[in-house]
């Protein structure tokens, strides 16, 4: 299978390498993400605030590795 490699600009190091999904597999993924944005529209302000505030704090708790990843 195709792999995606990502790397370094300036050293040329390999960062990771990823596989390429397959066209099954985008479709199911593409399918997934419409079923969420159909259940976000049945929820009230309030929940999807508490939603959006969970993902924040996954983010804080993990800035340390985002930051690794974009400088990189």
């Amino acid at each position: 299978m195709r792999r995606f490699i990502s790397r370094n600009p300036y050293t040329g190091k390999i960062l990771k390498e990823f596989e390429f999904v397959t066209n099954a597999q985008l479709d199911e993924k593409i399918a997934r993400a419409g079923e969420a944005v159909k259940l976000a529209f049945g929820q009230s302000q309030t929940e999807k605030v508490r939603h959006l505030e969970a993902i924040a704090g996954v983010m804080e708790r993990n800035i340390n590795n985002y930051a690794e990843i974009v400088t990189a």
